[in-house]
């Protein structure tokens, strides 16, 4: 949750179709205002406490740092396995609903449970297939949020020439609407 990394560029691996699709959900990230609801504030609240629950479940030390530790999936992995420790970048932006510790608690879930349990990279069809393998942990009416911050975040770093440096990129509490997701699903069949 939260913007946070630096990446590098796998817009290179996405097919046409992949890219295409890619920038259609950066593109309707964009265009979306960012309106601030109680229904945000309790979705946001619903995915912390569950991802608080499932942080606890995280079989090794999680060391929070300054610096972004992985650039790739590969890097995540291999570090993991050869320090038998999770690294976790504490800077980057914090959703408005959450709090800077229950963010960073996500982003460890997020990796633990969505990159490594799924052994999915950083792509868009990785965070897709990871979006997937956590979803039904979360109540459904929280999964377009999750769908947001999880594949909407991606598309919008491709779409954005910048990525999350970009001064046009912000953090976005929106609800993707079905039509998207399951667009993205029928594009990953």
């Amino acid at each position: 949750m939260g913007s946070y990394d630096n990446r590098i560029n796998l817009d290179e691996i996405d097919n046409v179709e992949n890219k295409s699709l890619k920038m259609q959900i950066g593109e309707w990230y964009d265009s979306e205002d960012n309106i601030h609801t109680d229904k945000t504030r309790k979705a946001y609240e619903t995915i912390a406490r569950i991802n608080n629950i499932w942080f606890e479940l995280i079989p090794i030390p999680v060391i929070f740092q300054e610096e972004d530790p992985y650039s790739n999936y590969t890097e995540l992995k291999e570090t993991v396995e050869q320090e038998g420790v999770l690294r976790i970048f504490n800077g980057g932006s914090t959703p408005t609903y959450v709090s800077k510790e229950d963010n960073l608690r996500g982003r460890a879930v997020h990796d633990w449970f969505g990159h490594l349990q799924a052994d999915c990279d950083f792509s868009f069809e990785g965070e897709w297939t990871k979006f997937n393998h956590v979803k039904t942990r979360y109540p459904e009416w929280v999964r377009p949020l999750l769908f947001t911050e999880v594949v909407g975040q991606r598309c919008a770093v491709s779409y954005y020439d910048g990525g999350f440096s970009d001064p046009d990129f912000n953090h976005k509490s929106i609800f993707a609407p079905r039509s998207i997701m399951n667009k993205t699903r029928e594009n990953f069949k």
